[in-house]
This record gives C-alpha cells, structure tokens and sequence, in this order.
C-alpha cells in the first residue's frame, strides 16, 4: 500500500509541474507511387491543476498512514 502512495506522490508532482502536453499524429494525405505525404495533426492534452494537488495530497495521506505498516 506504501508503493501506491509513493506512486501517486509521483504522479501527483508531474501532473502539477506539466500542466499539458502534446502530441502529433500523422495521417497519410497523399500517395503518388513512392512519393508520400502526411498530414501532421496536433492535439494538445491538458488538464486541471487542482487533480495533481489531490493526487499528491492523497498520495502522502497514504505514504503517512502505512508507513510504519509494512515492516511486518
């Protein structure tokens, strides 16, 4: 239960320091025999902040309350 905590710590800390990113697909527009073209397509993902702030929040609640749990 420690390593989920730790885990969203983690994801928690990378949520709130890139608020977005982006990617690129690429579609083929145009075959002429060898000749091919793409058409590059970006979508940019966001999200809210304030979703990495309760992941880190929550992730830390978890690391606190089992950490003396598992050395059994």
């Amino acid at each position: 239960m420690r390593s989920l905590g730790l885990t969203l710590l983690t994801l928690g800390v990378a949520i709130l320091a890139f608020s977005s990113f982006s990617m690129i697909f690429r579609e083929k527009a145009i075959k002429i025999g060898k000749v091919e073209m793409a058409d590059p397509n970006y979508k940019e993902v966001s999200w809210i902040p304030i979703i990495g702030g309760v992941i880190f929040i929550a992730g830390t609640v978890i690391t606190l309350v089992y950490r003396n749990q598992e050395k059994v």
